[in-house]
């Protein structure tokens, strides 16, 4: 069983979950409220598609195993690597507490990171 963090990485990129965040941009009414409330039991391959797409991110970026689940299963399974960190672990979190200068610093490095994945991103479709 996996759990879904859609409304995690809605947040994690800054933005803010809502139903019409997520009806905005095709997905259903129904399933909106499900991701909303951390009660996903199925979801479409389309709609994991679309949101995968809006967020930037791949199915694996979503898909998390409960605790429980992990700490069941052998060391060197290859679903260990789907385990996230916790969610409180976030970087906005960490910045609260930043002093001016090491909150600059911390944006030089987010400028450069980004710089360097849209690099990579443009590379690959000129090539």
């Amino acid at each position: 069983m996996f759990d879904l963090r859609i409304k995690e990485e809605i947040i994690k990129r800054s933005w803010k979950p809502t139903l019409r965040f997520l009806t905005k941009f095709g997905i259903n009414i129904n399933t909106a409220r499900s991701i909303m409330s951390n009660d996903v039991k199925q979801i479409k391959l389309k709609t994991l598609y679309d949101i995968c797409f809006l967020l930037q991110c791949t199915p694996n970026d979503l898909l998390d195993i409960p605790d429980k689940i992990y700490d069941t299963m052998p060391p060197n399974h290859p679903l260990r690597s789907l385990k996230k960190s916790n969610f409180n672990d976030m970087p906005s979190e960490y910045l609260k507490t930043m002093t001016h200068e090491k909150i600059d610093e911390a944006n030089a490095i987010l400028k450069k990171l980004w710089q360097e994945s849209h690099q990579v991103s443009e590379e690959k479709e000129e090539g």
